[in-house]
């Protein structure tokens, strides 16, 4: 026995070792749904306002290639208005097994006490005979900005030379260089 085969059987050890572990993290990334496919977890805010905030009605209509687009009715019953609503639709199989699933983002603000209804621009492939399951998967309280940008009124470059802005006069330093 040499250290060539010391040095295999280390080896081989580290090498079944890591094996060994990277089996242990792919049975827990297994998921009922598929591999590496995680469980959706709602923000504080979207739970609290679940009973508020709700879809009505979806359409999900084939266009070319497998592709199709969405469009979402939203009805906003609280009493604070929303915006950035993420809605998760779930697809299955006839026989109820899970195909796969696709996010579409809603940018809109969605006033409180209205049902709104928007068709995002982002278009996705999924197979169009398997059954729609979508609900929302995320929002967030629309808030006043914290601030707004106010911008002069125009006017001041009139045809009087000297007397607006930008004028040098004896109110203004000059700028000198040394």
């Amino acid at each position: 026995m040499d250290r060539k085969y010391f040095a295999n059987l280390i080896f081989s050890i580290c090498l079944g070792l890591l094996v060994i572990f990277a089996l242990t993290k792919m049975s827990s990334a297994l998921t009922p749904k598929g591999l590496l496919v995680k469980d959706s977890h709602p923000s504080s805010t979207a739970k609290s306002m679940s009973s508020d905030v709700f879809l009505t009605k979806y359409t999900i209509e084939k266009e070319l290639n497998q592709r199709v687009k969405a469009t979402f009715f939203v009805r906003n019953s609280g009493k604070q208005d929303v915006k950035n609503v993420h809605i998760l639709c779930e697809f299955y199989a006839q026989d109820g097994t899970f195909l796969d699933r696709k996010k579409w983002f809603l940018g809109a603000e969605f006033p409180a006490g209205k049902e709104t209804s928007v068709a995002p621009p982002q278009e996705r492939y999924v197979n169009v005979g398997a059954t729609v399951n979508c609900s929302i998967d995320d929002l967030q309280i629309a808030q006043a900005p914290t601030f707004v940008l106010h911008r002069p009124a125009g006017g001041g470059h009139g045809d009087g030379h000297g007397d607006e802005h930008g004028a040098a006069d004896d109110h203004h330093p000059k700028a000198s260089a040394h």
